[in-house]
């Protein structure tokens, strides 16, 4: 039995910590300030270009995946996944003239 016990003691233990990835968007190379899981809505001002470049990275394992609009006034879309692949949530990136929302 003492043999058993001393295989089983020697096995690694994984401590699985639960970190919650947080996400990061850039939008023309300037990181998005404010990103709350809590709005899922921002208006970027697209005055100046036609067209921003958006990226987003996740930390802790997370995946973050840009999906850009195909028709004109549909929003950028930010899907923001934790490590087992649930979302977390989506964020929807839309292009404005309005600078005030």
């Amino acid at each position: 039995m003492e043999a058993l016990f001393q295989r089983f003691r020697s096995l690694p233990i994984r401590l699985q910590q639960k970190k919650k990835s947080q996400l990061t968007i850039r939008v023309n190379g300037d990181v998005l300030p404010g990103v709350n899981p809590s709005v899922t809505d921002y208006y970027i001002d697209a005055r100046d270009r036609a067209y921003p470049q958006v990226e987003a990275t996740a930390s802790h394992h997370g995946l973050a995946t840009v999906v850009p609009s195909v028709h004109e006034g549909e929003p950028i879309r930010v899907i923001h996944k934790a490590e087992d692949g649930t979302i977390l949530q989506e964020y929807r990136l839309h292009l404005t003239s309005d600078v005030k929302r």
